[in-house]
């Protein structure tokens, strides 16, 4: 018997020694209001909105150093019969500017398929420099690569494809003492030439889900007499994860942001509630409650059927704004004129224009031209009726992604009481890191043609009768 007392009693110690070592979890989902307030989430709502991307397209094709092989991030179809499935209209859905320009052949190829009158001139050139300078074979190769594959897996015949004069450089070359070998890379390519039904933005219609608050800021806190080993925070819908985990080792962070909207996250959707909870590990692991976030979704099927007020958008990129310059091209110009021909300006019309450079200059002097880029855009859209008090401009100047952060999923968010505290523009309020890095665009010659760039965002009232 005595021995038995001692086993309960020995059991009892290590029991209680077991538990002191549980770490003891909490985490609870806050919403950042625009008056620097934090509130608790009592619920998600996930709307829909009609929106048109236009997507301008950049007719040059970027070769690697001494190659005249189109390099492996374009998208090359293998055999002419997959240009037979290449539906432009439908392939980009949800896509984003650069994964569309890597299929910028494909896209030429499907047209000038379309459109039996239309042609081009291809304009192979070299930077100049190092093992290039000099070098015409180089650019006539590089010519005869865009050629060759437009003939062989979009069948075009030859003679509506000129191969035109080889060049050392550019006809407008980029130049910059600051970043020669930047410099270099942009001025490695072909030039694709032709007619606007060729080059012309790229229309894909979609349906935006922008979320009600845009983002959540997860307080968490963890009681344990024991070092925490690691840690984990989970987010849930339907046993799937909206996000992948936060996670990390030693202590938690006290604030952990979720920017919901976020592409690469999922979006929450249907009518079950989000899940979440934190875990952490000492000796033992310790678990919080599983805690509910209600989810409601606005379709538009919904809008439609109680004829509610709701908001349309449409998004214009205008690119090869030269180096340290605002001058509008021809081109831009005429996607102004599309801006005209698409859209019902109506006194409720708002244009959100933002201007960008690339990562090449000084901070204030790319704030600057970003800002002239805007305004000189804007001032260009007065010409056709619309009203300088329905334009709101900014420069962010260097960018590394100026297509992630859109101002449409702000302008989607109903009632506007909350602020996206984990974007940019608000990373002052912001706690933690984003986790996964976006995009650097700077790092491509594409890239920084792409951030030399005014985005355009037309919100439009509608009302569903």
């Amino acid at each position: 018997m005595k021995k038995l007392y001692i086993l309960i009693a020995y059991l009892i110690i290590t029991l209680t020694n077991a538990s002191a070592q549980k770490p003891t979890c909490t985490a609870d989902a806050y919403a950042m209001l625009k008056n620097g307030q934090q509130e608790p989430v009592a619920k998600i709502i996930v709307e829909e909105f009609l929106t048109t991307k236009h997507f301008t397209l950049l007719n040059y094709v970027f070769f690697d150093d001494s190659s005249s092989v189109i390099p492996n991030r374009y998208h090359l179809l293998r055999k002419s019969e997959e240009a037979d499935n290449f539906n432009p209209g439908m392939q980009f859905i949800n896509f984003e500017i650069l994964d569309v320009y890597y299929d910028i052949i494909n896209i030429v190829g499907f047209r000038m398929r379309q459109d039996k009158s239309l042609n081009i001139t291809i304009k192979g050139c070299n930077s100049n420099s190092g093992g290039e300078t000099g070098n015409l074979d180089l650019s006539k190769n590089r010519a005869e690569s865009i050629r060759s594959y437009l003939s062989n897996i979009w069948k075009i015949e030859d003679s509506r494809m000129k191969v035109d004069e080889p060049r050392n450089l550019p006809d407008d070359p980029s130049i910059s003492k600051v970043d020669p070998k930047l410099a270099n890379e942009e001025n490695r390519r072909v030039e694709i030439v032709g007619d606007w039904s060729i080059l012309k933005p790229l229309v894909v219609n979609d349906t935006l889900r922008a979320s009600n608050p845009p983002s959540i800021n997860f307080i968490t806190d963890v009681k344990t007499t024991k070092p925490i080993k690691n840690w984990k925070l989970y987010v849930k819908q339907s046993g799937t994860d909206l996000r992948k985990p936060f996670a990390g080792a030693g202590d938690p962070q006290k604030n952990l942001p979720w920017r919901i909207n976020r592409e690469k996250d999922k979006m929450p959707s249907g009518k079950l509630p989000i899940i979440y909870w934190l875990e952490a590990t000492a000796d033992l692991r310790g678990k919080s409650d599983n805690k509910q976030l209600p989810v409601e979704q606005i379709s538009i099927t919904t809008k439609k059927k109680t004829r509610m007020q709701s908001k349309e958008y449409q998004r214009y990129s205008l690119i090869l704004f030269g180096f340290f310059s605002n001058d509008l091209a021809e081109h831009n110009l005429k996607i102004l004129e599309m801006i005209k021909e698409n859209i019902e300006i109506k006194d409720s019309t708002r244009f959100y224009i933002t201007g960008y450079t690339d990562m090449i200059g000084g901070d204030e002097t790319n704030k600057k031209l970003s800002l002239g880029r805007a305004q000189r855009t804007g001032k260009e859209l007065t010409k056709y009726n619309v009203k300088a008090n329905q334009i709101i401009e900014k420069g962010l100047g260097n960018s590394t992604n100026p297509y992630f952060k859109s101002s449409i999923e702000n302008l989607s968010v109903i009632g506007g009481q909350y602020i996206d505290f984990t974007s940019e523009e608000n990373a002052n309020v912001a706690v933690a890191d984003m986790g996964e890095e976006v995009m650097n665009f700077n790092k491509t010659p594409e890239g920084r043609f792409y951030c030399r760039t005014v985005v355009i965002e037309v919100e439009n009232l509608v009302e569903y009768k």
